[in-house]
């Protein structure tokens, strides 16, 4: 197993869940350190009146706001397609 720290070393071996916890933070201090980074950046180009490269932002983080949302067990089974209805042959 891999594990990936936040200065992008890695650390080989062979660990339990307790590592895959600490990967969770790790990964999620990440993101957190990121999201600041894209709202300082939307600061600066409001600030420079930047309307249209905004709206592009705008639209990227719409859909990364659709794949961040937890999937419940009737939205994932909402979106698995329905089974083919059985086929039986006629005589």
């Amino acid at each position: 197993m891999t594990i990936w720290r936040n200065d992008q070393s890695a650390i080989i071996g062979n660990y339990g869940g307790e590592a895959m916890i600490d990967n969770r933070t790790q990964v999620f201090d990440v993101a957190m350190k990121n999201a600041r980074t894209i709202e300082a950046c939307l600061d600066r180009l409001a600030m420079m009146g930047a309307d249209h490269e905004l709206k592009l932002i705008a639209g990227r983080l719409s859909r990364l706001t659709f794949r961040a949302a937890p999937f419940s067990e009737e939205t994932t089974s909402a979106m698995r397609p329905d089974p083919l209805p059985n086929c039986t042959a006629r005589e």
